[in-house]
């Protein structure tokens, strides 16, 4: 027998992130397929359920999908691949943690980190829960 402690795990508002936050914020113009940045890289979890809510996107940092790879979040490309193809649109969307999370400090998130601070300005955030989707 299940205690009502479990059932209030199991309510929406018990998630410290919410996916479906996310569903429809793509900005892409029929057609167009938006570049995505995911900060840091398990983010991509939060698509994979349900990526046709997303729109066409361009993972950029992707190398295997998490299909081909047979891992969780996929396997990303090496930093001077990701630091490239970042450079590569003059507008980048990104799904990344809330302010104030701890920052992953591998060779790929620092690039990524450094590019965006470097070349892109921040136009706009939209925090959800559990994140925040950036442009």
């Amino acid at each position: 027998m299940l205690g009502v402690v479990y059932w209030q795990d199991r309510l929406p508002s018990s998630r410290t992130d919410m996916v479906e936050s996310f569903w429809g914020l793509t900005v892409t113009e029929p057609g167009e397929v938006e570049p995505i940045v995911f900060q840091p890289a398990r983010r991509r979890a939060w698509i994979l359920g349900r990526p046709a809510f997303f729109g066409p996107l361009d993972d950029i940092a992707l190398k295997q999908t998490p299909q081909t790879s047979g891992t969780l979040y996929g396997v990303e490309e090496p930093p001077d691949v990701i630091r490239r193809r970042m450079l590569e649109h003059p507008r980048l969307t990104v799904l990344r943690d809330r302010p104030g999370q701890p920052q992953d400090q591998t060779p790929a998130e620092i690039t990524k980190r450094t590019v965006l601070h470097r070349y892109f300005q921040l136009c706009w955030a939209i925090p959800v829960r559990g994140g925040q989707w950036t442009a």
